[in-house]
């Protein structure tokens, strides 16, 4: 990938150059998206852009990479949020610090990586599904059944020791085993990982409460 530099916050920093760039001029936060190949890439960019509008004095810019075009996350450089989408493909190598959220395929290998399990399910799943939210979260939302997008066919079964399940639903593994799968997980490090797509059509508020500026840091919820 091409190399260049990163202005932030009034620094420059030696980085690998993004996919696409969105959001406008002057943005004092920036989100930094991996794309592993996703079709919600570009509904996450989306609503980005319409918090933007509706939050101009919390407005990011967006730099959105390629996974399959990315060595390492310290070739992103510094940013405010980190998003790992969806799609496919092993994890990128690494860490930054930065408050991070990971979707679908990336919360499933999240989980896989802190010594969580992930098993198929016997139907693939695809378009609106819901989940519980078991307790009161700034990303996820309010206790009770929240509507997502969902396109999967891998669910995690066992959350992490260290970390928080959120949310929960009811699924079928393949050979026909009833089971309760974990649908959002918050770790000890204040990331969050969510099973469905809060880029797709159904209508979510994840993002949004993602991005804010006021209300949400990278610590786990009391």
């Amino acid at each position: 990938m091409e190399k260049g530099t990163l202005e932030y916050k009034g620094k420059e920093y030696s980085t690998s150059q993004p996919h696409r760039t969105t959001g406008p001029k002057g943005a004092k936060n920036r989100l930094a998206i991996v794309d592993y190949d996703s079709i919600f890439s570009e509904g996450i960019e989306k609503k980005v852009k319409q918090f933007n509008k509706d939050n101009p004095g919390q407005a990011y810019k967006v730099d959105t990479y390629k996974a399959s075009e990315l060595e390492n996350l310290a070739h992103i450089g510094e940013t405010d949020r980190l998003i790992h989408t969806g799609g496919k493909g092993d994890p990128i190598k690494g860490n930054i610090s930065a408050n991070k959220l990971y979707i679908c395929h990336s919360h499933q290998w999240k989980a896989e990586q802190e010594g969580g399990k992930v098993e198929r399910l016997s139907d693939y799943q695809k378009g609106k599904g819901y989940m519980e939210i078991k307790t009161d979260d700034p990303v996820v939302g309010e206790q009770g059944q929240a509507a997502i997008e969902k396109y999967h066919t891998l669910a995690v079964t066992e959350a992490p020791k260290n970390a928080e399940v959120i949310a929960t639903s009811k699924q079928t593994l393949e050979g026909g085993k009833e089971v309760e799968t974990a649908e959002a997980i918050r770790y000890d490090d204040g990331s969050i990982s969510v099973q469905g797509h809060p880029g797709g059509k159904t209508p979510s508020y994840i993002i949004d409460n993602f991005l804010k500026t006021e209300g949400y840091s990278n610590k786990k919820a009391a």
